[in-house]
């Protein structure tokens, strides 16, 4: 078996150029553009257009939206949805109205 060492002189070292930062260093991370995302308010509803922020947020008319029965938005006619997200894609239910009807003149109301 043959080994042998080898060695270069010291001054050869100085003369090999430093190694360049790797090329991805110097390229500038891509712009966040915003896109629109439209969720389908049910058969009569119409639709909602939310907006995708930087941060892996959305407004909705301006606002930042998170969705939930606390945050429900208004479709045409007046009715009520609630938007959920769920693996990336938006749904809304309908949120029905209470109705409050009076039973007779005992002052007992019902709650639908």
């Amino acid at each position: 078996m043959l080994s042998a060492e080898l060695e270069y002189p010291s001054s050869c070292h100085s003369a090999w150029p430093a190694l360049a930062p790797p090329l991805h260093s110097k390229i500038p991370p891509p712009q966040f553009e915003s896109k629109s995302v439209e969720v389908k308010l049910g058969d009569h509803g119409g639709t909602v257009t939310l907006i995708t922020v930087a941060d892996s947020g959305f407004t909705l008319d301006g606002e930042a939206f998170a969705g939930g029965a606390e945050n429900p938005v208004e479709g045409e006619g007046g009715r009520q949805y609630v938007l959920t997200l769920d693996d990336g894609t938006w749904t809304a239910a309908y949120l029905p109205r209470e109705v409050v009807i009076d039973l007779g003149t005992s002052g007992t109301t019902v709650t639908l």
